[in-house]
C-alpha cells in the first residue's frame, strides 16, 4: 500500500525552541486483519498498478466500476477485508481468474488465488447453504470427464434455469450461480 511518512524530531538539547512532546500516530485502516491470515501476502503490495495494466476486466470496466477506493485485482482482495463481505460481496466475482495479475506482480502476490479464496470465505462468512447444490456439484464434478455427460448436464442446467426464471425464482438461486462461477470446486464437494 502507498504510505506517507513524515519524519519529525524533538528539539535538540542546545536549542530553546522546538516541540516539548512527541507523538507517533500509526494508521492501520484494518490491515492488521490480514496478518496471520491467508490474505497476508497482500500486505506486500507496493501499489505499482501493474495488475491493473494487464487485467482484462479492469480494462473493460475501469476503476469506478469496482465501487471501492481500491480498483482492479488488488481491490478485489483488499476491499472485502477492509470493508466486509456484506458491502463487497460481488467484488470477488469481478475476475476472470486468468492469472495475468499474478504473472506481472513484481512482488509475486498470488492475486488470482487470493481472489478465488475470497469466494470460498465469502460463502462461509455469509452462511450460504451449500447443501442443496452439493448433489448437483458432485454430478458436475464426476461428469466433466466425459464430454457427452458434460453436454447433457449443461442442457439440463439450461432447462432448469429457464424454468425457474419464468417463475421468478432466480433471486433465490443467486448463491448457486455464484458457486457455479468458481473455476475449481472444493475437493470436499466433489467427493
Amino acid at each position: 500500500m502507498t504510505s506517507y511518512c513524515t519524519f519529525s524530531k524533538g528539539k535538540k538539547a542546545d536549542e530553546a525552541d522546538g516541540p516539548d512532546d512527541f507523538y507517533v500516530v500509526i494508521v492501520d485502516n484494518g490491515r492488521s486483519k490480514m496478518l496471520n491470515s491467508d490474505f497476508e501476502p497482500m500486505l506486500q503490495c507496493i501499489r505499482c498498478g501493474s495488475c491493473l495494466n494487464v487485467c482484462p476486466v479492469y480494462r473493460q470496466v475501469g476503476g469506478k466500476g469496482y465501487g471501492s477506493i481500491y480498483p482492479g485485482p488488488m481491490g478485489e482482495v483488499l476491499s472485502p477485508i477492509l470493508g466486509g463481505y456484506q458491502e463487497f460481496k460481488e467484488l470477488p466475482y469481478a475476475c476472470s481468474l486468468c492469472a495475468a495479475c499474478t504473472e506481472t506482480c513484481p512482488v509475486k502476490i498470488p492475486l488470482h488465488e487470493l481472489i478465488r479464496h475470497h469466494r470460498y470465505v465469502e460463502m462461509d462468512e455469509l452462511h450460504l447453504d451449500h447443501s442443496p447444490s452439493n448433489a448437483l456439484l458432485k454430478a458436475v464434478g464426476k461428469g466433466t470427464s466425459s464430454p457427452t455427460l458434460l453436454m447433457m448436464q449443461c442442457d439440463l442446467l439450461i432447462l432448469l434455469l429457464s424454468h425457474l426464471a419464468r417463475k421468478q425464482l432466480l433471486k433465490t438461486l443467486r448463491t448457486f450461480i455464484q458457486m457455479v462461477k468458481l473455476t475449481t470446486f472444493p475437493q470436499s464437494l466433489l467427493n
